[in-house]
């Protein structure tokens, strides 16, 4: 009877180890899954991706508070997250679940946000509608050099590129030489990438083409989605917002027409969530009604100009 015991004890006992050992490796794996993918995100370059960060597919996994990959109704989720947020954890199969939700309505922004200058850039310029041309090609290359990196390493990288390409003075950049293009090369400031570089110079030349035909690049872009923005209703911007429409479609080969490289779908898409031609603020984020309220505005004012005219 004591040996039965010690063996009942012994296999309760290896049956626990395996359940720890295999939550561990599942922990261990999906933190390696994600550094490998951000590392090999920043080290790449390729297009298209879109911004601020989507890797992948335009509808990630929902991510748990737990780190389950989906709710289980034979588990409890007790971990310090579920305290800090005030969720009960008594009941089996529920904690995940109210979790998620209870974080989505807390946040003050779209849940792309991540680092410090994300924030910054979020709630200051992100879905704020631009007609400025100066700022309209800004724009325009930053997306284009975000294209197989995160957001966030361009945002870091923003006044290097300010300073490289003239304040981004279009004509300017338009007149950068093959010499000039190989300086910037060895600029560690940016990213360094021949492709992107080049494309920043005969984007340039191409806006100037832009301008000269349509009075102005605002003119030209916003055409797009006819003068004014649209107004996306997402509860959760990494979940349901698109990573291109059919109109960052028509755009991207419009500007290809015009000799532009570097934008895909995926960034025109991109370029207009910056810009304002797109208002992709998820429902509960503080900056939703702000950049509403400021399209509502901008388009009052152009009716106005129009019937002066």
């Amino acid at each position: 009877m004591c040996a039965d015991r010690e063996i009942i004890g012994f296999v309760a006992l290896r049956q626990l180890a395996e359940w720890a050992i295999g939550r561990v490796a599942e922990t261990v794996v999906e933190s390696f899954v994600e550094s490998f993918v951000e590392t090999l995100a920043e080290t790449l370059a390729l297009e298209p991706t879109p911004s601020p960060i989507r890797l992948c597919c335009p509808s990630p996994p929902i991510r748990y508070a737990c780190q389950h990959s989906k709710p289980r109704p034979d588990r409890v989720c007790s971990g310090s997250r579920a305290s800090r947020i005030g969720v009960p954890t008594s009941k089996p199969g529920v904690a995940c679940r109210a979790i998620r939700h209870q974080e989505a309505s807390l946040t003050e922004r779209c849940n792309w946000v991540k680092t410090p200058a994300d924030e910054h850039y979020h709630d200051t310029e992100w879905g704020v509608p631009s007609r400025d041309d100066r700022h309209l090609f800004e724009m325009l290359v930053l997306e284009g050099a975000q294209a197989g990196l995160s957001w966030s390493t361009i945002l870091n990288k923003r006044e290097n590129y300010r300073r490289a390409f003239a304040n981004f003075d279009v004509e300017a950049v338009a007149r950068f030489t093959p010499e000039k293009i190989e300086a910037l090369l060895q600029d560690p400031g940016i990213v360094r990438n021949r492709a992107k570089v080049e494309a920043a110079v005969l984007n340039a030349r191409a806006v100037l083409r832009i301008q000269a035909e349509h009075g102005s690049l605002a003119n030209f872009v916003w055409s797009f989605v006819d003068g004014k923005p649209v107004q996306n209703d997402w509860a959760l911007y990494k979940e349901h917002a698109p990573a291109f429409t059919p109109a960052s479609d028509a755009l991207s080969k419009a500007l290809k027409g015009y000799g532009c490289k570097f934008v895909g779908s995926t960034i025109c898409y991109a370029f207009m969530q910056a810009v304002g031609m797109v208002n992709d603020h998820q429902t509960n984020c503080a900056s939703r009604e702000r950049c509403a309220a400021l399209a509502a505005k901008a388009v009052t004012r152009k009716q106005h100009s129009a019937k002066s005219a």
